[in-house]
């Protein structure tokens, strides 16, 4: 299971597979962050079981909130995938999707035009 981890400053977005169409589970992210001074404000969708944490960055750093969400089981840091990661992923994908088509598309044409050769020799 692959977590998506992006960070910028005062911003932490996660993608966390657990929480995927289960809301009610956001709401023990917010338990193991609610005692920590600087966290501002936390919003999920529920869809993609993505978390972003706005925090005040003089006050709290990513790594604080990670450890805290690890500490409580919610976040394994050793299987994150970052956002670099994340794109280079889906572009091979994409790659290898579009090289698909290409070939079923062509190897189509082929035997399209094989099967109309065969038939006009048995006319």
């Amino acid at each position: 299971m692959k977590y998506y981890l992006h960070h910028v400053p005062g911003r932490l977005r996660l993608r966390i597979p657990q929480l995927k169409h289960r809301p009610y589970r956001i709401k023990r992210i917010r338990e193991a962050l609610k005692n920590h001074a600087g966290i501002d404000r936390i919003e999920h969708k529920s869809a993609t079981g993505s978390v972003v944490v706005h925090y005040d960055p003089d006050v709290m750093d990513d790594t604080r909130i990670l450890n805290a969400l690890s500490y409580n089981g919610l976040f394994d840091q050793s299987n994150v995938v970052s956002s670099q990661e994340e794109r280079r992923r889906t572009g091979e994908r994409a790659g290898e999707a579009v090289g698909r088509f290409v070939f079923n598309f062509a190897l189509g044409r082929v035997l399209d035009a094989s099967g109309l050769s065969f038939l006009a020799a048995l006319i």
